[in-house]
Formats: structure tokens, C-alpha cells, sequence
């Protein structure tokens, strides 16, 4: 606010005017401007304060839609999973009745490729089966690795929220302190890295050997053939 003539002529020595009436008006006047500005301050620190909570609010708003929506989807790919893998034994079952029938010598041409279809679906039931194993580890997997990374966020956040010390921010003070910081930042590093690369060799892993997460739970692979795909991690589009 650029003050002029007529804002400040207040501030002149009226005639007649004494020197001390006149200090104790100008001392008045300096107490009534530091509590405008006290007011106009203590304003737009409620108006951050405000819109920073608001910001807030919508930050914590967003990452519970954002879980309610994983939530969901982790429900729905489980709801997938359980379906296929109850109907792997009912199909194999259907699967290995058709093949006797088909090896009846009196078989007809239609029952014959009707057994060789069925045994396919089978086949791609198992694999599909397979796969949906494989996506559940490396899902467990990249879980962890998001809340190591949530727990290395949260010590960075620790580290600028320490609050400083009084003592005067010298030339060799401030490089202690740079260093200090450099070497946190560091650490965090390294241990991020280490993590990173730790998950990725379980995710390679698994990956590499879907018959290794597989072989406990999904027995009935056994002698049965398995198309190329099962040695795939891409997930069907269904």
C-alpha cells in the first residue's frame, strides 16, 4: 500500500501540540498499527490453516476411495480365483469321462472331438488356474514392497519435521547439519535400494518357477499336459 499526503499527515505535530502529547499519540498510533497487523497476520494464518486442513481432508478422502477401489479389486480378482479353481476338478472329472467314452471303439466322430475339446478347456482351466497363483504372489509381493516404501516415506517426513536447534546457523554449524542430512538421505537410499532389489529377486523368482508356487497347491497337474502359456505370468483377459 504506497502511503500518501493525506494518510500520513495524521503523523505530523499538531500546532499547539506538545512534544510528550505528541510521542504519546505517535505511540498510540504504532500500537494500533502492530494490532492491524497482528489481526491481518493472525487472519491469513487462519485462512492457511483452513485451507491446508481442507487439503487435508481431501488427501485422506482420496486414499480412502483409492483403498476402498484396491479393496474391491482384490475381492474381485479373489472371487475369479476361487471360481476357477473350483472348477478345475469338476471339469477334469467331465475331462476324463469324455476320454473313455472316446475310447470306445464304437465311438462316434462327434464324441471323439467333443473329448479332445473338453480336454483342452481342461488344460486351459489348469493354466489359467496356474496363473492366478502366480498373480497372487507377486500381488503379496508388491503389497510389501508399497509398505516399505510407505515406512521409508514416513521417516523422510520425520527427518523434516525435527525441529532446529537455537543455536546460531554458522558457516561450520550449517555444514555440520548439510552433512548430517546427506548422510539420513543416504541411508535411506541404500536401504530402499537393498529392498527394491530384494523384492525383485522373490518377484523374478516366482516369475521364473510358476511350477514351484503351484506344485502344493494345484497336485493335479500331474501327467496331465499343460499348454505353453502355463509357463506364462501374463494374466488371460477374461
Amino acid at each position: 500500500m504506497v502511503l500518501t499526503r493525506s494518510k500520513t499527515s495524521g503523523m505530523d505535530q499538531q500546532p499547539g501540540e506538545t512534544i510528550e502529547a505528541y510521542e504519546t499519540r505517535m505511540l498510540d498510533m504504532v500500537v494500533e498499527f502492530k494490532q492491524r497487523a497482528a489481526a491481518a497476520t493472525s487472519a491469513r494464518k487462519k485462512e492457511d490453516e483452513e485451507a491446508e486442513e481442507q487439503r487435508r481432508l481431501a488427501e485422506q478422502q482420496r486414499q480412502k476411495d483409492a483403498k476402498a477401489a484396491r479393496k474391491a479389486a482384490d475381492e474381485r480378482r479373489r472371487l475369479r480365483r476361487d471360481k476357477i479353481l473350483e472348477s478345475e476338478g469338476d471339469i477334469e472329472v467331465i475331462a476324463g469321462e469324455w476320454a473313455v467314452a472316446a475310447e470306445e471303439d464304437d465311438a462316434p466322430p462327434a464324441v471323439r472331438g467333443l473329448a479332445t475339446t473338453i480336454e483342452h478347456v481342461s488344460v486351459l482351466v489348469a493354466t489359467c488356474a496356474a496363473q492366478q497363483e502366480d498373480i497372487l504372489c507377486v500381488d503379496t509381493l508388491v503389497r510389501k514392497q508399497a509398505r516399505l516404501v510407505d515406512e521409508l516415506l514416513d521417516q523422510v517426513r520425520r527427518l523434516e519435521q525435527q525441529p532446529t536447534t537455537a543455536t546460531p546457523a554458522g558457516p561450520s554449524n550449517l555444514m555440520d547439519r548439510v552433512n548430517i542430512l546427506e548422510i539420513d538421505v543416504g541411508t535411506l537410499k541404500d536401504g530402499a535400494l537393498a529392498t527394491n532389489q530384494r523384492i525383485d529377486q522373490q518377484i523374478c523368482a516366482a516369475a521364473a518357477s510358476p511350477t514351484a508356487t503351484t506344485s502344493e497347491s494345484i497336485p493335479k497337474f500331474d501327467g496331465l499336459p499343460i499348454f505353453y502359456d502355463a509357463a506364462k505370468t501374463d494374466p488371460i483377459a477374461w
